[in-house]
């Protein structure tokens, strides 16, 4: 008997191990890597205070735009078609495919820095204004980006949780000390020259953990099917990403040319801290959530189960930490950065208002993604980013001032949530649990209610 249940007991911790092991690894790389950029953060902003955090703020934002472009949807095209190759066998078809996506990434990067050249050549011949530093630092740092969002993908399609909780918190760590030396030698003016060494070093490291097994030499032809296809696909969604995601980005430029780099400073820790942690739980959950959601496209009751299952455990992990740090703001941004950015108290908490909204739209999303044509995405995307941007226009130039463009995000991710559900069901005839939005719009409720009433009493 006592032989049996120990065998019984090894077994069960056999298979809760292999169950939840890739979670463990990638929330352990993930949670790693965000402990050091948190700290990278704290140092920036002792070291150069709200207008550093702002001006670095807007050329990440550039930068974040161009390295959309670059990027061109090829590692969306990865996760899209690379685990149905792989869980059918087909190796060749995925060599071909990420080959293909590499090759197309190096043409679009040495475009990249041709204008970036042609940027500086024209600056020193007095045509046009075009800051040398600026007009270098902008596109290396949408490179190194790009490459790593690609690499990362490429990993993530092979299914190797062990590399890719190596690869986070390498390419923090690159990230911070690549940075931290030109700041702590030569302050606010070297805020450039400190992204850029520090997406550089970032980029090598991560590079270097991936440990990346090169495939067998494939020269990709314009003409091949693969390439064709991720044209197809990327082209779209490459707008689609300008549209919805870079509205974001599009926003930090805004505040610092309408309002200054000290508004800018406060928007980027503001919406820094409100995401910071969901970057952890969305991490993690994606780089296991994405690959079963592509090698389930042609099971539909799987798929469905695995919606409806996935909603509801990313709904309730996000409610909470979002109600306990909104209910904690103020420490969280005095510890994360200074009491010097208290004034982006009101927006971070709206941004935590609405991450149960976004906590669904994001499972639905991946249905999207992976069933949904390119130009489906790309009308969905535009007519959110759209709404997300002229609403945070018209609410920034009230009384609200930035906190509007926290109630922008709120009413833009209800709007969202409303045209994923029409896509997933249109072709991929997924219809989402009405329980999974009641959770969402009832933890939204709770965490502004419990904001108000904690920062109420404290007064």
């Amino acid at each position: 008997m006592k032989n049996n249940s120990k065998k019984w007991s090894s077994l069960l911790r056999f298979r809760l191990w292999h169950q939840y092991a890739p979670y463990i690894k990638v929330g352990g790389g993930t949670l790693g890597a965000q402990v050091i950029a948190l700290l990278s953060m704290k140092c920036w902003a002792l070291l150069v205070g709200v207008s550093g955090i702002g001006m670095a703020g807007v050329l990440l934002s550039w930068a974040g735009l161009l390295g959309t472009v670059i990027g061109f949807g090829l590692s969306t095209g990865l996760m899209r078609w690379g685990p149905e190759l792989l869980t059918t066998g087909d190796k060749n078809a995925w060599i071909r495919l990420l080959a293909t996506a590499w090759w197309l990434w190096r043409c679009l990067a040495v475009l990249c820095l041709l204008l970036g050249a042609l940027c500086i050549a024209g600056g020193c011949l007095g045509v046009g204004r075009a800051d040398p530093v600026l007009a270098l630092t902008v596109p290396l740092i949408a490179i190194c980006q790009s490459a790593t969002t690609l690499l990362t993908a490429e990993v993530n399609v092979r299914q190797l949780p062990g590399r890719l909780a190596l690869m986070a918190p390498a390419g923090a760590f690159g990230q911070a000390a690549g940075a931290l030396p030109w700041l702590m030698v030569f302050g606010l003016v070297a805020v450039p020259q400190a992204l850029s060494c520090g997406a550089g070093l970032g980029l090598l490291l991560s590079w270097i953990s991936a440990r990346r097994a090169r495939p067998q030499a494939v020269l990709p032809r314009l003409e091949s099917y693969e390439c064709k296809q991720l044209l197809r696909f990327g082209g779209p969604w490459m707008f689609a990403l300008l549209g919805g995601a870079g509205v974001q980005s599009l926003l930090c430029v805004l505040v610092a040319s309408k309002m200054g780099e000290i508004s800018a400073g406060l928007y980027r820790a503001g919406t820094t801290v409100s995401v910071q942690y969901l970057a952890v739980l969305m991490g993690t959950l994606a780089q296991i959530y994405a690959p079963k959601v592509a090698s389930l496209r042609n099971d539909q009751k799987s798929l469905i189960l695995l919606v409806d299952r996935q909603s509801i455990l990313t709904v309730h992990l996000v409610g909470v930490a979002s109600l306990c740090l909104a209910i904690f703001i103020d420490p969280a941004l005095s510890f994360l950065y200074s009491r010097d950015f208290l004034p982006a108290r009101g927006l971070a908490v709206w941004y935590l208002v609405g991450m149960p909204l976004r906590a669904v739209s994001w499972c639905l999303g991946y249905i999207a993604l992976t069933k949904a044509p390119g130009w489906a995405l790309l009308i969905g995307e535009l007519f959110t980013g759209l709404i997300w941007l002229s609403t945070a226009w018209l609410l920034m130039r009230t009384s609200l001032s930035l906190t509007g463009i926290g109630v922008a995000f709120v009413i833009t991710y209800l709007f969202y949530l409303i045209v994923m559900s029409v896509i997933t069901w249109r072709y991929a005839k997924i219809r989402i649990q009405w329980n999974s939005i009641a959770w969402a719009v009832a933890w939204s409720l709770l965490i502004g209610l419990a904001a108000v009433e904690f920062h109420a009493n404290m007064k």
